[in-house]
């Protein structure tokens, strides 16, 4: 519990959960969208959407009570095996800047990660990014068809999301593609605090 009370401590007083900027970075989304395009080939529109989402609004859409937030991350720990493929990074920028990024918690855990600090890291951010709204999501997801075109073509492609929009640009699902050849399994964070996780005494 030490370690967990120290690193609430870096939470409060960590600069930078704030909202990302309105403005748009559209060659942060470009290098983001493209570094995820190359590291997973079979990412679907879906995923893209998920991408984004995270990348604007940090975590809120996925953070329930603390007790319940302790104990999905609890199962999900116990059920995790070893994902196929490449090794996964650990701290993964899915916003410009690094500003949210997607903490992994095979790699999180085999590097002596404390998991207490991340459930505290993962719930601070969901109270704090709130991104740019519906103009910051369009912004990023408008990036999509610069990076590749035939990946994510404009017609098709803006199609999805502005159905997304319509919807209230809901929180999606890895699409089973992505699901059964990545094993995703992580916590999205405020770079910020992605930084410091590795930072709190032990």
């Amino acid at each position: 519990m030490k370690c967990v009370l120290a690193f609430c401590a870096l939470v409060v007083a960590t600069p930078g959960l704030e909202a990302q900027t309105a403005a748009c970075d559209r060659e942060g989304w470009r290098e983001v969208i493209a570094a995820h395009a190359a590291r997973y080939p079979l990412m679907t529109f879906e995923d893209t959407y998920k991408l984004l989402h995270q990348g604007v609004f940090g975590s809120e859409h996925a953070a329930p009570d603390l007790a319940s937030a302790r104990a999905w991350l609890t199962d999900e720990i116990a059920a995790l095996a070893p994902r196929p493929g490449t090794l996964e990074e650990t701290v993964e920028s899915i916003a410009p800047g690094g500003e949210v990024a997607r903490v992994h918690l095979r790699p999180y855990l085999a590097a002596g990660g404390d998991v207490e600090a991340l459930l505290v890291a993962f719930l601070a951010t969901a109270g704090a990014v709130r991104g740019g709204g519906v103009d910051g999501f369009r912004c990023a997801a408008a990036v999509a068809p610069q990076v590749d075109a035939a990946r994510w073509p404009a017609s098709t492609w803006g199609v999805f999301v502005e159905d997304m929009v319509r919807q209230g640009l809901p929180a999606l699902h890895h699409s089973t593609s992505f699901t059964a050849s990545y094993a995703p399994a992580y916590r999205v964070v405020a770079g910020a605090l992605a930084e410091e996780l590795f930072r709190a005494p032990r």
